[in-house]
C-alpha cells in the first residue's frame, strides 16, 4: 500500500510540474502592450523566454527562441509554486519573481524583487495558457 501512495504523490507532483510548462499570454495584452512567456519544466527546473511589449510598442523586451536559443528565465518549481529569476534583454537588469499554478489554471506572476534598471515586465499578471 505504501508503495502506491508514494507513486500517486510523485505523479501529482510530476503533473503540477508539468502544468507549468508551455506558452502562456498576460489576460491584459492589449495593442498597445502585452506580456507572454514559454516555459519549460525538466524535473523540478523550470526555464523559458519572454516577451514584453510596452508603450504601444516603443519598448520590445523579447527573446526570439526561433533565433537565440537562449533563456532568459531560470528557477525551481515547488508544488503550485516556482521561484524564478529574469533577466531583461532590453537593460540585461536581473529580477526575481514567483510563478503561481491557480486552481482554475492561470498562472499568476509576481515579482518579488525589481531590477534596479528599467524593466517592462508587470509587477503582477494573470496568465493564461496559450
Amino acid at each position: 500500500m505504501l508503495p502506491k501512495i508514494i507513486f500517486l504523490a510523485l505523479s501529482s507532483l510530476i503533473n503540477i510540474n508539468n502544468s507549468f510548462q508551455g506558452q502562456w499570454v498576460w489576460v491584459e495584452n492589449s495593442s498597445s502592450k502585452s506580456f507572454n512567456l514559454e516555459l519549460t519544466v525538466i524535473e523540478t527546473n523550470i526555464t523559458g523566454q519572454h516577451c514584453v511589449i510596452a508603450m504601444n510598442g516603443n519598448r520590445i523586451d523579447c527573446i526570439d527562441s526561433t533565433i537565440d536559443d537562449s533563456v532568459s528565465i531560470n528557477g525551481v518549481t515547488s508544488g503550485n509554486k516556482a521561484t524564478i529569476t529574469f533577466k531583461s534583454s532590453y537593460s540585461n537588469e536581473i529580477g526575481e519573481a514567483e510563478l503561481t499554478l491557480l486552481s482554475n489554471g492561470d498562472l499568476k506572476w509576481f515579482i518579488t524583487k525589481e531590477p534596479t534598471e528599467q524593466v517592462y515586465f508587470p509587477k503582477n499578471a494573470i496568465m493564461k495558457k496559450k
